[in-house]
């Protein structure tokens, strides 16, 4: 009986902290297609890297909010973790997009972490392509998977002016 009474008040504890969190996004894109290449056969392939993140925001109380996204890209056809070849010193990664955790407020916003490049997220507003595939504005020229051991920040908006600065470690 004492292991039955356990278990339910465990299952009770942990349904409680998943209910929690309801603030949570979980968002995603997933992209496949056939690529034909002079001289190569047919493959399968993506426009836009396939993702699965988690966004979050919790309320601190006093204007203030604690923030985190978690970012996992992949290969569709295989399965395989898009994180590891070509654009990372360290091999593959758990998480191989945006890694970041924060603070926001009246004052603006701090992340740490894999954040995104300024010059990024200004030039994706006017892009018609949003910086991906061989349409973009800026194809290949910019890391779209952020940039990692950064701080970053952004101030809020005042009348239509804001900025941001950024400072990368190691």
């Amino acid at each position: 009986m004492k292991k039955t009474l356990i278990a339910l008040a465990v299952l009770g504890t942990a349904a409680g902290v998943a209910h929690a969190q309801s603030n949570v996004t979980i968002y995603g894109i997933v992209d496949t297609g056939f690529i034909k290449k002079s001289g190569h056969d047919v493959e399968m392939g993506e426009n836009v890297n396939n993702r699965l993140g988690f966004r979050g925001v919790e309320d601190l109380g006093s204007g203030m909010k604690a923030t985190f996204e978690l970012e996992q890209r992949f290969k569709l056809n295989n399965g395989e973790n898009n994180g590891g070849k070509g654009w990372t010193k360290s091999g593959d990664r758990d998480f191989a997009g945006l890694a970041n955790v924060g603070l926001k407020g009246d004052w603006g916003a701090v992340k740490l972490g894999r954040v995104n490049e300024l010059t990024t997220e200004t030039i994706r507003k006017f892009d018609p392509f949003y910086q991906y595939g061989v349409g973009s504005m800026m194809y290949g020229s910019q890391r779209v998977r952020g940039i990692d051991n950064t701080i970053r920040y952004d101030s809020p908006n005042w009348s239509g002016f804001h900025f941001g600065a950024t400072y990368s470690l190691g």
